[in-house]
């Protein structure tokens, strides 16, 4: 086997952290918890890129590792409350890169009037898009290319409005 080909296939080889979250406060329709997880990546992190995979451009890299802090609240009415804080985390690279916003926002929800949140989000865009970011390693490539301006994946400072609607029967 070539060594590019093998190369190649150690590039898309992943190994993935379980992903985690503990409920530290649940009383009287409160709650609060913290959860995350470690991810990296073992092989070429310039595959996806421009450049072409050699035998001598393997290395680790982070693959969207993160902590985060939910809380909500029951308000009464059929009305909830949440809030939610979540940073990456890069100690690969460290330095101004190490712990930066993914999200930040507070919101408040009714099964009936739809939801309303504030802060850096997912936005509507990333709703319909999101579904090719299963496979995390990838598709990050595709999904967040000048996000922050367009709003195509996590829009900072933006206000939006949900409301969920069936055709049919169901």
């Amino acid at each position: 086997m070539k060594k590019t080909v093998l190369a190649s296939l150690v590039s898309a080889a992943v190994v993935s952290g379980q992903a985690w979250a503990v409920e530290l406060y649940n009383n009287d329709g409160s709650t609060f918890s913290v959860g995350g997880h470690v991810s990296i990546g073992v092989g070429n992190p310039d595959a996806n890129r421009d450049k072409a995979i050699t035998e001598y451009e393997f290395g680790v890299e982070s693959i969207s590792p993160r902590i985060n802090f939910n809380a909500t609240q029951e308000l009464g009415g059929g009305f909830k409350a949440d809030a939610k804080a979540e940073w990456s985390i890069n100690m690969l690279d460290g330095g101004d890169n190490s712990f930066s916003t993914r999200l930040g926002y507070i919101g408040v929800t009714h099964e009936t009037w739809g939801r309303v949140v504030g802060g850096t989000q997912w936005s509507p865009y990333y709703d319909v898009a999101g579904i090719a970011d299963m496979p995390i390693a990838f598709a990050n490539d595709f999904l967040y290319t000048n996000g922050g301006n367009l709003g195509t994946a996590r829009a900072e400072r933006m206000v939006s409005y949900r409301k969920s609607f069936m055709f049919g029967d169901n």
